[in-house]
């Protein structure tokens, strides 16, 4: 195809509608609906980052053949000696109905185009998209942009060998196996990052380092409203058989003040791949924030899996078997099943899965500022402009069921969900009240009492989230298909629903 058919086409598609996304939306359908197509021996698909859903797709688009080039090709390909450039269109065209605040329709307007690039050991992946539209709550995983601008996403990798990965880029990562993840998920807007992947043996480590700019409660100007802070993980995988695998978790997040509010630079030492960070946050009476997790996933038959996490942001047993509600018992737990081809139904997939965090965990707290009032307090949460991990915060437990049904390039899915959490007696970040634990942005300084701290306490809500989506696979290795669904929720504090309907054209990336 000429170079000026494609740039031709991929302007053409900047004039589409986009449908509106949800905010405890989560794109985990392609991971799930492709990774069985990989290796069943290869567990350490707990890993997913932003190119790997280009390459399970990618993998499997030679078993969604329709006859037809223009549907099962790249829309650019030029292949070189030492690699190949690859362009395709990214798309998003809809329309959409929510009554969540108020009835409204929402035509919106979204596109770009997405690059691969190989060369020798060098590899790039890119995304760019541009939109406009009439509601700035559109695409909040995306991030808090102005109304008519959207993110670049990209990451460029150096492979000296099989064995080492070096990476740096704009996106997003996942930790886990599950729909949902309480270690790392894809719930909070794009950042920058720097990623070191070794791949040895039977392990597979991971080191990344994240640079965010986040917010307080209060959203007061900068320095003490927005601010940078980093984030170092550590993610070890490892296949003990080939039927079990364990994973380690653990992240800090720095402080970018000190303890007399003065700037500081990074701990050196959180720069070193193999420390532990907690006893060295421990050992330098740092502020900065700690948390540790592992996961196991466990196949048990040919194409079933049982799976689950285990997130400690802090811990005491006597308190944890006394029955004291002490506040600092801060941890989260997930267990999960997955199946592929259920029932020996090909196609069929199957996930069920339970999520629960106790209150205050993944919230941090810090002196208070002299200049400011007792609720103003700069934080070292588990956030950028929204939960990094699961998206409902803490102080909540949730359970959802996933099936989809995949026949030829037609894919039928359902996503059934119920959740109850503790709210804030008052509900608005902006208010001096109360932290009841749900409240991740809130510093946990501001907690009732020590003691008698129970489980979803405050105000207690509870939503049943019921989802049903009809996709059609137009082309695969573009990850665009024809997409009709619709989403309704029930809240039982309110005794109201909300509708959301949908339809449209869809690149599988948002």
């Amino acid at each position: 195809m000429k170079l000026k058919s494609v740039v031709f086409f991929i302007t053409c598609i900047f004039f589409g509608f986009l449908v509106q996304s949800q905010t405890l939306s989560t794109n985990n359908d392609i991971a799930l609906r492709y990774e069985h197509y990989e290796n069943p021996a290869n567990t350490h698909l707990s890993v997913r980052t932003f190119d790997k859903r280009f390459q399970l797709a990618d993998s499997c688009a030679n078993k969604l053949t329709s006859g037809y080039r223009s549907l099962d090709a790249n829309l650019f390909e030029q292949k070189y000696e030492n690699g190949h450039l690859i362009l395709n269109p990214v798309l998003f065209a809809g329309i959409s109905y929510t009554s969540i605040y108020t009835k409204k329709i929402s035509p919106v307007l979204l596109g770009g185009v997405s690059t691969h690039t190989v060369y020798k050991k060098f590899e790039m992946n890119a995304l760019a998209f541009y939109g406009i539209a009439d509601d700035k709550t559109l695409l909040p995983q995306m991030g808090y942009n102005s109304i008519n601008a959207y993110p670049l996403l990209f990451n460029f990798h150096y492979r000296p060998s099989e064995l080492f990965d070096f990476e740096i880029g704009r996106s997003k990562t996942f930790f886990g196996h599950g729909y949902r993840s309480i270690l790392l998920s894809e719930n909070a807007p794009p950042y920058p990052y720097f990623r070191t992947t070794v791949d040895v043996w039977r392990f597979k480590y991971v080191w990344q380092i994240g640079k965010m700019s986040d917010y307080t409660i209060t959203g007061t100007p900068a320095p003490y409203g927005i601010y940078d802070k980093y984030a170092f993980w550590h993610y070890l995988s490892f296949d003990i058989t080939k039927r079990l695998n364990f994973n380690f978790f653990e992240v800090i997040v720095t402080n970018p003040y000190g303890h007399n509010l003065e700037k500081q630079g990074l701990n050196l030492a959180y720069f070193n791949p193999i420390v532990f960070y907690r006893p060295v946050e421990f050992a330098e009476g740092t502020m900065d924030n700690a948390l540790l997790g592992v996961g196991l996933n466990i196949r048990i038959f040919k194409s079933a899996s049982l799976y689950s996490q285990f997130l400690l942001d802090d811990m005491i047993i006597g308190h944890l078997t006394d029955g004291s509600g002490w506040w600092a018992n801060k941890f989260g737990i997930q267990a999960g099943i997955k199946a592929h081809n259920t029932l020996n139904i090909k196609g069929l997939n199957f996930l069920g899965e339970l999520n629960i965090v106790r209150p205050y965990t993944y919230a941090h707290g810090e002196m208070t500022f002299a200049t400011m009032p007792s609720y103003r307090n700069m934080n070292l949460n588990y956030t950028y402009q929204g939960a990094l991990a699961h998206p409902l915060g803490a102080n909540f437990a949730e359970a959802l069921t996933h099936i989809s049904y995949m026949y030829k390039r037609l894919v039928f899915s359902t996503t059934l969900s119920y959740f109850t959490k503790g709210y804030d007696t008052n509900l608005s970040t902006n208010t001096p009240s109360f932290s009841m634990g749900g409240n991740i942005y809130k510093s946990y300084h501001m907690r009732p009492d020590d003691f008698g701290i129970t489980f979803l306490q405050g105000i207690r809500n509870e939503a049943f989230t019921y989802e049903v989506k009809l996709n059609y696979i137009l082309n695969p290795k573009w990850l665009l298909e024809a997409e009709i669904g619709a989403k309704s929720t029930f809240m039982t504090d309110e005794f109201t629903s909300y509708q959301y309907i949908f339809a449209g054209i869809r690149s599988q990336i948002f």
